[in-house]
């Protein structure tokens, strides 16, 4: 999504959909869920001062005008072109949470592009986030701050640095207070500003007591937009209709749930959280999810429950018929990741993921899957 800064070896880039952690190995071994890292939200706050800073410097006596007009003042900037396009480029495979993208190719101009269809304070927050991306890849101490950051810290920094520019800390504060965000407050703080709901969402996850995030969904349930602090947000475009807080937000336009779980790739879902979800500017649900503290329970202890919970599959290899879970992904051809009993996937010419064979056992009469047995007689048997 853009070039090194000049005579600095580059980081590698945060990718979309890029899942580290423990590699599922086939013939027996047990998943274990993926193991990435967040940055640390200080990290990330001080970045996004530090971006504010190197703004002022570039910018002067016009930061007051960038912060109210930013697409028109970057368009009469001389360092990056602007264009309004029907569709960001995303060529390079690295994706932004926002509707825009920031391209740089040695020996042009870097380019932003802003998506055209939306709306004037949507537009506002994408264009000062993809100027985050420019300073973050053309600072020196910006470069050396995000040294070695895990992948999400730049996209995360550009995010809090166009919320700090587009809303007043003194109001953020007032109104979230010491309780911290909540849906009426977190609505009353898009009211009182022409700051756009991303915006807000970024600052309402600034403010979270806990792990957790901010989130917009469309009408269909679909994550249009996910601020986090400390926790990976569900990707952008995933559904969460199934969860039962949303379905039941989308219906009546409001909930509140306890030990919810949002859904991440292949079925996997995330840990239980505290769940308060309103209508947010009529077409969109705003979600507010933590693991603790949530801001709209009274007391309640923490969920015992705080890993993710891995996706059931069951083999149809008539000589296996396990019943597995798996975090690995899943195989385009049969939708199901290798058994972790046998290994076999359809790659091997083995279908996986169908009926579990079944079997009689001669001595108890009892059907069981194909791998509760030695032999012709099942386990408890022999």
């Amino acid at each position: 999504m853009g070039r090194p800064h000049q005579g600095l070896p580059r980081r590698r880039p945060a990718r979309s959909g890029d899942r580290r952690g423990c590699r599922v190995r086939s013939g027996g071994a047990v998943t274990s869920a993926p193991r990435r890292v967040m940055p640390s939200r200080a990290a990330v706050r001080a970045q996004a001062k530090a971006m504010v800073d190197v703004a002022h410097a570039l910018f002067g006596d016009e930061l007051e005008e960038l912060k109210l007009e930013p697409q028109a003042v970057l368009e009469d900037w001389g360092d990056v072109d602007v264009q309004l396009v029907a569709e960001p480029d995303s060529r390079d495979g690295e994706g932004c949470s926002v509707a825009g993208a920031y391209i740089a190719v040695a020996g042009m101009r870097p380019v932003i592009q802003i998506a055209q269809a939306a709306s004037a304070g949507r537009r506002a927050f994408t264009a000062l986030h993809e100027l985050g991306h420019h300073l973050q890849r053309t600072d020196d101490d910006l470069v050396i701050a995000g040294w070695n950051q895990p992948d999400p810290f730049e996209d995360l920094a550009c995010d809090a640095f166009a919320a700090q520019m587009l809303l007043d800390d003194d109001l953020v504060t007032r109104l979230f207070g010491d309780q911290g965000p909540t849906v009426e407050n977190t609505v009353q703080l898009r009211r009182e500003t022409a700051a756009s709901r991303s915006a807000v969402c970024v600052r309402a996850a600034q403010h979270l007591p806990a792990p957790g995030f901010a989130m917009l969904l469309d009408e269909s349930g679909e994550v249009f937009f996910c601020a986090t602090r400390d926790l990976f947000p569900p990707p952008r475009g995933s559904d969460q209709s199934s969860v039962p807080v949303v379905a039941r937000a989308l219906r009546y336009g409001r909930g509140r749930g306890r030990g919810e779980r949002f859904v991440y790739r292949d079925g996997i879902e995330g840990q239980e959280l505290f769940v308060q979800a309103g209508r947010f500017d009529g077409d969109l649900l705003l979600v507010l999810a933590v693991t603790d503290a949530a801001p709209w329970e009274g007391f309640v202890l923490p969920s015992r429950e705080t890993g993710p919970r891995a996706a059931t599959y069951e083999c149809s290899d008539p000589g296996c018929g396990a019943t597995y879970t798996s975090y690995e992904r899943r195989c385009p051809s049969c939708d199901a990741p290798p058994c972790t009993e046998c290994g076999r996937c359809c790659g091997d010419g083995r279908p996986t993921a169908a009926a579990t064979t079944q079997k009689v056992c001669p001595s108890c009469y009892l059907s069981q899957p194909a791998s509760a047995f030695d032999g012709d007689v099942c386990h408890d048997c022999s």
